[in-house]
């Protein structure tokens, strides 16, 4: 069992690395936090993103919350990083801001960062 946690500590830690390296080559106008957790059994969502807006977080400004659910293992949750990142990117930038949507401002995004992805070690 401890490995286990350990194991996905180490996750987390890779999680939060990639994202930085991501968001220094292609920054965010807003900060984007990750969280990693059990999300519900809803709809099949392996991960999620969101606008947390000033009026739902009163002490801070608006910035994104991707969620991705602690269940999903490497590299599936590379992938779901890659992909809600992608929303972030895409909604910045005047694309549709439904979350369901994967607008050609989507497919570019993701293919950015895909390109960068594939240079990480």
């Amino acid at each position: 069992m401890k490995k286990h946690n350990h194991d996905r500590t180490r996750a987390s830690r890779r999680m939060v690395a990639t994202l930085r390296v991501l968001q220094r080559e292609l920054p965010a106008l807003r900060t984007v936090k990750l969280r990693r957790r059990r999300l519900p059994d809803v709809e099949d969502a392996w991960a999620t993103c969101e606008l947390v807006t000033e009026e739902e977080e009163e002490d801070e400004p608006a910035y994104f919350l991707i969620s991705l659910d602690s269940r999903l293992p490497e590299p599936a949750a590379s992938w779901a990083l890659l992909h809600e990142l992608a929303h972030v990117l895409s909604w910045q930038t005047g694309g549709p801001r439904d979350e369901t949507d994967h607008s050609p401002e989507w497919g570019l995004a993701m293919a950015r960062l895909y390109a960068l992805w594939e240079l990480l070690p």
